[in-house]
């Protein structure tokens, strides 16, 4: 005879089931908060790698492509451009690559 049919029954625990129940659900909360906790982490995870998986794809096409590497260290000399309220003038290719290096 298990517990449930115990108290149906009307034997002693029957003032014992509410606090049961009780206890019962409080481990229930405490194992749903757990659960949902484990699933932030997970996406967490799981975002953080499709991140990296990004950030190794964009490294392998630059190091393909020297143009689109070019490209970008462009886009980011006019962004420090901007930013500077100054003005930039590129003469040589060493006063360029002076400038990334800069970065």
């Amino acid at each position: 005879m298990g517990l449930l049919d115990t108290a149906a029954v009307g034997s002693d625990l029957d003032f014992e089931w509410p606090a049961l129940a009780a206890g019962f659900l409080a481990r229930r909360r405490l194992e749903r908060r757990a659960e949902k906790a484990t699933e932030a982490d997970f996406i967490v995870r799981r975002e953080e790698t499709a991140a990296m998986r990004s950030q190794a794809n964009t490294a392998n096409l630059m190091a393909d492509n020297p143009t689109l590497m070019r490209l970008c260290e462009l886009e980011i000399l006019e962004k420090v451009a901007a930013s500077a309220d100054s003005k930039v003038v590129l003469g040589e290719k060493g006063l360029a690559d002076r400038v990334m290096n800069v970065i």
